[in-house]
């Protein structure tokens, strides 16, 4: 049987950029949707085919929904971190790990979020037409980075 010990991880200076960095993005992506609101029409694109073009309009309330999920996707792993518990230490470098990987994925969803309803904004002001053809392709590359990235190095670690 391991022996369970109680380990509290502090963030190191670059991890307390990135959780800081990401709480700067969450700010401007809520704040340009709060100011973009009221020179929104009463209907905007709600939902994009694969080929990144509009097929589908709604409420200019449904703005709201994408900055709602990115806060609570933001808030929820801070939480959940709070809470210290007994671990055994191979356990607690894969938690590491996990962390590190929650961290980044937290930023590009924000920064995935913000260029959505980016897009969605200059679609309703006439000033887009949708995502473009390319905009799916990009963001699968990009979750997919940290995704392979932390893999691999969990991968090399318990080899």
């Amino acid at each position: 049987m391991k022996n369970q010990i109680k380990i509290t991880s502090k963030l190191n200076p670059t991890e307390q950029m990135i959780e800081v960095l990401g709480f700067i993005l969450l700010l401007a992506y809520c704040s340009t949707i709060y100011i973009s609101y009221h020179k929104l029409p009463a209907r905007i694109p709600i939902h994009y085919n694969i080929k990144g073009e509009i097929d589908h309009y709604g409420s200019k309330n449904t703005i709201f929904i994408l900055p709602f999920i990115a806060i609570l996707l933001y808030i929820l792993p801070l939480i959940l971190n709070k809470k210290n518990k007994d671990k055994d230490l191979d356990t607690f470098e894969n938690d590491v790990n996990i962390d590190k990987l929650v961290r980044f994925v937290k930023i590009i969803i924000i920064i995935i979020f913000f260029s959505i309803d980016y897009f969605t904004i200059e679609s309703a002001l006439g000033k887009s037409q949708g995502l473009g053809k390319w905009f799916l392709m990009i963001i699968y590359g990009i979750l997919l980075i940290p995704i392979v990235y932390f893999g691999y190095k969990s991968y090399l670690k318990f080899k």
